[in-house]
């Protein structure tokens, strides 16, 4: 086993933070972003929605009726949901546009944003819950000891 100095060990510790922070902007942050937006993706397929971060996710409201009927005479319905469910995939366009860069979760397309918007008033989607937070840390908690037992 190495024995360090006290300087020696203070270098190497810093020589490590620096790989690790470089790891962690090039390929752990991503990583996270597109856990959070594959977490979205998925609830809400699933017909459940989050009002506010670190709020209890919900069952999406409900379709009305006249809604019902229009997308039971749609073609065009994706194989992802019914007639009948409430889970914002209609043509699946909406969830396939959420999407991630270095720095966050968004959704692309001008018109996937107009449409976020507006069902976002009564079916909040774009949040994440106590729950899908803590597994997000508990994802970036076991990289980030991966990177320190890679380095030390």
């Amino acid at each position: 086993m190495t024995t360090y100095t006290p300087e020696e060990y203070s270098k190497k510790l810093l020589e490590v933070s620096k790989k690790i922070e470089k790891d962690l902007e090039e390929s752990v942050e991503k990583d996270a972003l597109e856990l959070m937006a594959d977490t979205i993706r998925t609830r809400t397929r699933k017909g459940f929605g989050v009002s506010e971060n670190n709020a209890p996710k919900e069952k999406l409201k409900p379709l009305s009726e006249n809604y019902k009927k229009q997308r039971k005479r749609d073609k065009k319905l994706s194989s992802e949901t019914s007639p009948s469910k409430s889970n914002l995939t209609r043509h699946n366009n909406l969830l396939k546009s959420i999407t991630s860069d270095k720095e966050k979760v968004f959704i692309k397309g001008e018109e996937q944003q107009r449409i976020a918007e507006y069902v976002s008033v009564d079916r909040p989607f774009m949040n994440l819950s106590r729950p899908e937070v803590k597994r997000i840390i508990k994802f970036l908690t076991e990289e980030i000891n991966k990177l320190w037992n890679k380095y030390l």
